[in-house]
């Protein structure tokens, strides 16, 4: 099966929100503790999304993630994800990429790593999830970084 990586559009909230909804059931890493709704997500898309921080002196800073549906995990759709995502972020003028992963997550952590992020710090017990409190490891790409995919 070929998958073709392409901007997100406003029909394709409903599918990402499926996908995040599931996750959150049976995973940490999605913090999510009840079922998102659609028309939440639907403003979070028409917004202006993806900043890390509202104060305007984080303008250029962005906060991403990548979920994958389980079916489509392990096929290596994240680092295409990510080689398409990271020189749009760049382009709309964003300088910071930001990355927080809950830990343990292996696969997400060598993912970032793959995409050239550097983990700068890990903030112990900060998410509460399943009866027990887990650590969020945060990563950082800089644009202009080489394996960033610009120069």
């Amino acid at each position: 099966m070929s998958h073709r990586i392409r901007r997100a559009r406003l029909s394709d909230v409903q599918a990402c929100l499926d996908i995040s909804n599931a996750d959150a059931a049976v995973s940490h890493p999605n913090f999510t503790i009840e079922p998102e709704t659609l028309e939440d997500w639907q403003a979070a898309f028409s917004a202006d999304g993806g900043r890390w921080h509202v104060r305007c002196g984080y303008r250029d800073t962005a906060l991403v993630s990548v979920y994958l549906d389980e079916a489509a995990r392990g096929l290596g759709l994240g680092r295409r994800l990510y080689a398409a995502l990271l020189p749009a972020i760049e382009a709309a003028g964003f300088h910071s990429i930001i990355a927080g992963i809950a830990l343990p997550n292996p696969p997400s952590v060598a993912l970032h790593e793959a995409m050239g992020f550097t983990h700068v710090g890990t903030f112990h017990e900060v998410g509460f999830k399943f009866d027990r409190r887990w650590d969020v490891s945060y990563w950082e790409l800089l644009s202009g970084d080489p394996s960033s995919g610009s120069g």
